[in-house]
């Protein structure tokens, strides 16, 4: 009797890890299709839709069916104080909302999309979210490819704006937009160049040229930029431990990104473009009303969600071209500012980027080469958000990506404390969640750091 319930609760627990690796990749798979769910009439994104968000409580249904949360209440309490704590401010600032009900609405996706990406990779061996990961980075890759090739007209950028007409012609896949494909070309670059993994070298290969070549046809600067920035950072992370490592890497993270930010406000940075007031692109004139917007304002903020795409959105005030009709400031930092105030631009940098970089440049030796990773996907989010926005922005798709790299943080700094005598020559195991639910007594291999 005890052998059978013994091996009926191995199936059971086998079973909810089934559903728990399911559930994360239509929850992936979810999130690239967002833009064709929530595209308006005038052909801009960012609009509600029923079908996403009944899609999104039925995955986070599933999720926490799989983690069996009446046995281990411990599996729902994933989520990082840091993170909790800007959402708790996120909340608070509804009470001034100038759309109460939007913001609400926008807040609640927020939340289930972060408690989803935690329950999911804190829950499951930490090989099996990189593997997963990778796999649908390499679906999307290939279906991109196939997109531009097979399907020109609408893998690639056909028309714009009249002032923007130099799109055209670049990749953007089936990703609506060459800044999201390009970005997606640069995270699938991070996943496969790092993280190590049972991924073949002439597989790993000929993914990250492939990523490459997209990229660099996307003509998504920011992505390239920042994908480079973060892949030396990740690489200066894993080989070298001098003294002055953290002070080395934020500069470098500073230097690309307002690099990134400065090429994206000039269409001919080296052409007299400080002095030639028709250098600047869209993103400046959207970056002005912002920031009039929020001196207004006392910077205080609209409340969180409640500034874009609402009945009575304030850039109306602010602009009366085309920069009124856009759903979102290409920058995430700035977005922060006109809707949760500096304080919530804090708290929310210090939970996405300040906190858990901190944590991992205090890493032991044992420990570094697999984070180098989600550091350098942190960093990479991070600087995209210079000239994108996408922290704490429902389920875009690279606050996805950099929520996932917090949660895999956190997946190593708990083998830390399991494990505080881990080095590079004895246990090289990896950074398993608490009781993952596919090996409920043994941790996962630590990936193998290779390339790096």
């Amino acid at each position: 009797m005890a052998l059978f319930k013994t091996q009926r609760s191995r199936q059971n627990l086998f079973v909810r890890h089934q559903v728990l690796m399911f559930s994360f990749v239509a929850f992936l798979i979810m999130v690239m299709l967002t833009p064709y769910l929530t595209i308006s009439a005038s052909g801009e994104a960012g609009e509600g839709s029923a079908l996403r968000q009944v899609f999104y409580f039925a995955v986070f249904g599933l999720l926490i069916f799989s983690v069996r949360p009446l046995g281990h209440p411990e599996r729902l309490l994933v989520v990082p104080w840091p993170i909790v704590l800007a959402f708790a401010w996120c909340t608070i600032t509804l009470l001034w909302s100038l759309d109460p009900g939007v913001g609400g609405r926008r807040l609640i996706l927020t939340g289930i999309v972060i408690w989803s990406v935690f329950i999911a990779v804190r829950n499951q061996p930490f090989d099996d979210t990189i593997m997963l990961i990778r796999g649908v980075l390499l679906l999307m890759l290939v279906v991109n490819f196939i997109a531009v090739l097979r399907f020109p007209e609408f893998g690639t950028h056909q028309f714009n704006m009249e002032d923007d007409k130099q799109l055209v012609g670049d990749w953007r896949g089936v990703m609506m937009s060459k800044n999201i494909a390009g970005a997606l070309c640069s995270v699938t670059v991070l996943f496969f160049l790092f993280g190590g993994g049972k991924v073949p070298i002439w597989l790993r290969v000929p993914v990250i040229a492939a990523s490459l070549v997209f990229l660099f046809f996307s003509q998504s600067k920011t992505s390239g930029i920042m994908m480079a920035g973060s892949a030396l950072i990740a690489l200066l992370y894993n080989v070298f431990r001098w003294r002055y490592r953290s002070w080395v890497i934020a500069l470098l993270f500073l230097a690309f990104a307002g690099l990134a930010a400065f090429l994206s406000a000039y269409h001919h940075p080296l052409r007299d473009a400080l002095d030639d007031p028709h250098a600047f692109t869209g993103r400046a004139q959207i970056w002005d009303a912002m920031l009039r917007y929020a001196a207004d304002s006392h910077y205080v903020g609209a409340g969180f969600g409640s500034f874009w795409f609402t009945s009575n959105s304030p850039i109306f005030n602010y602009a009366h071209d085309w920069v009124a009709t856009v759903t979102q400031g290409h920058s995430g930092y700035l977005d922060l500012l006109i809707t949760v105030s500096p304080i919530g631009v804090v708290l929310i940098a210090f939970a996405l980027i300040i906190w858990p970089a901190q944590q991992l440049l205090r890493l032991p030796v044992g420990l570094s080469r697999e984070a180098a990773l989600p550091l350098g996907v942190i960093f990479f989010c991070a600087g995209h958000n210079a000239t994108e926005t996408s922290m704490f922005d429902r389920d875009t798709l690279m606050n996805i990506f950099m929520l996932a790299a917090v949660a895999m943080i956190e997946q190593i700094m708990a083998t830390r404390r399991e494990r505080p005598n881990l080095s590079r020559g004895n246990n090289r195991r990896s950074a398993a969640s608490p009781q993952p639910l596919s090996r409920p007594d043994e941790g996962s291999p630590m990936p193998g750091g290779a390339l790096w």
